[in-house]
């Protein structure tokens, strides 16, 4: 690694380094424990011979010769004890190299921190030093972490390399003493890298609130690159669902409003009529603070998609950490990149008979709410719809040319036609209930409901879509 030192060195290369130094010390801290466990059964078995040698033995020869390959043994598995410190004392070395690695990347980035104070594209380079900086403090961390598992390896080695001194009166090496002004040494290193990290912090902290225009600027190319992110993993997933861009949905989908003017889908579900809007949350803004802040946008979105295509869309909404948040912390929210607003897979069942007993009934409705259609027409038109189950149930009667043909020959015109009650059900305009679980949600025909539950009627064709999630 020495070579890198006049070169500079990326995170990359760190990180891989503390890896290899990771997996290295593992492996010589298992095979030290199985070494001093060796020499332990060795040293209470060649005690046992000692013991023999001293007093009445059968062949003396024989234990010689025991004693003399347990004592191979020994000096076996010293030499095997004196390489693990050597290996040690290497990956401490290398630690080190590490950690000088990490203060000279410190200084390259509070050069490059200076001149990002003077570049209109600043910022971008004041959150890329952010990170490597929290990066670097991570490494130091692994890096203390290793020393310790180190220091615990060399321990090992030495006391069991120190018994073996005092058995053959050689002089005891541990390996420890030779790496404790290194260890010190990476200590005050690292407790300089951690205070300078909090200073360069303050001052990015600082400037960052001292220049509005570049923080507009810088929220407004992170969300495009946000965007961009997101809508290649939305292709993704689609693709792997074996669905087609423009034909079972479409990103970034630009739609004419009825007034002439247009509105952009950031994605659009043609088969579910599912929109999804990506926005910015904040970890202070709520979910239904999100929602309420677009309402406007939304109705824009339902009544462009309703011209259109005729039928009534979803809408949610899919956060993303908003820049509002960076140098400003807070406790009480959380991450929006890891949640979706409303992420629900639909399916459309079709209309079908739903019990008005497994939905609630529709707060704040009274005569005065009746706006599009009177009390009165509905309440008739709902003990028409009981004349046309019937037919529609058994297949005749399931299309509008159907009834329009039946008020011909009863010589009904279209307002007080079967026509008009069929299409006020079975048409773009029917009732409509989103179901996730066993629980019903009404986005369309409250009122309908309400006087049906209020007639005795027991059950109403519905459009039902069911949800689940999504996987993106």
């Amino acid at each position: 690694m020495r070579e890198l030192l006049s070169e500079g060195v990326e995170l990359a290369v760190l990180k891989q380094e503390l890896g290899d130094i990771t997996a290295d010390l593992s492996v010589l801290n298992e095979k030290d424990t199985r070494l001093c466990q060796e020499v332990r059964t060795l040293t209470d078995n060649l005690d046992r011979i000692n013991d023999r040698m001293n007093g009445p033995i059968i062949d003396s020869r024989l234990v010689s010769q025991v004693r003399a390959e347990m004592e191979a043994a020994f000096h076996a598995r010293e030499m095997e004890l004196q390489e693990s410190a050597t290996s040690i004392k290497r990956d401490i070395e290398q630690l080190e190299i590490i950690v000088d690695l990490a203060e000279r990347q410190l200084q390259h980035d509070s050069e490059a921190l200076q001149l990002a104070a003077h570049n209109p594209e600043g910022f971008q380079v004041i959150c890329a030093l952010n990170q490597s900086m929290l990066e670097l403090t991570s490494i130091v961390s692994q890096a203390k972490s290793l020393i310790g598992i180190a220091d615990l390896n060399a321990d090992l080695c030495g006391s069991t390399l120190q018994s073996l001194a005092c058995r053959h009166s050689s002089p005891p090496v541990t390996g420890r003493d030779a790496e404790t002004s290194r260890r010190d040494s990476l200590t005050v290193n690292a407790a300089k890298i951690e205070k300078e990290l909090e200073r360069r912090y303050s001052e990015a902290a600082t400037e960052w609130k001292q220049r509005p225009k570049d923080r507009a600027e810088f929220a407004r190319v992170f969300g495009i690159e946000e965007h961009k992110d997101w809508q290649a993993e939305v292709r993704r997933v689609e693709e792997a669902r074996g669905r087609t861009e423009g034909r079972d949905y479409a990103i970034e989908y630009i739609l004419e409003q009825p007034d002439g003017s247009s509105v952009r889908f950031d994605y659009v579900d043609f088969v579910n009529d599912i929109i999804v809007d990506r926005k910015p949350q904040s970890l202070e803004e709520t979910d239904q603070a999100l929602i309420d802040i677009h309402k406007q946008q939304s109705d824009k979105y339902e009544a462009a998609y309703i011209a259109r295509f005729g039928r009534l869309p979803s809408i949610y909404y899919s956060p993303y950490p908003s820049t509002r948040d960076l140098f400003n912390p807070s406790p009480k929210g959380e991450s929006a990149k890891s949640r979706e607003i409303g992420a629900t897979e639909w399916t459309d069942m079709g209309i079908i008979n739903v019990p008005l007993s497994e939905i609630r009934e529709p707060d704040e409705i009274d005569s005065s709410s009746f706006r599009k259609v009177s009390e009165t027409d509905m309440r008739r038109g709902l003990l028409l719809l009981q004349d046309i189950l019937p037919e529609v149930e058994k297949g005749p009667g399931a299309n509008r040319d159907y009834w329009a043909m039946k008020d011909s020959q009863m010589g009904l015109d279209y307002e007080h036609g079967y026509q008009r009650i069929y299409e006020a059900f079975y048409g773009t305009d029917g009732i409509r209930v989103e179901q996730v679980g066993e629980s019903y949600s009404v986005t369309n025909g409250r009122h309908r409901i309400h006087l049906a539950k209020q007639l005795g009627i027991s059950t109403l064709p519905m459009k039902v879509i069911i949800g689940g999630k999504r996987t993106f």
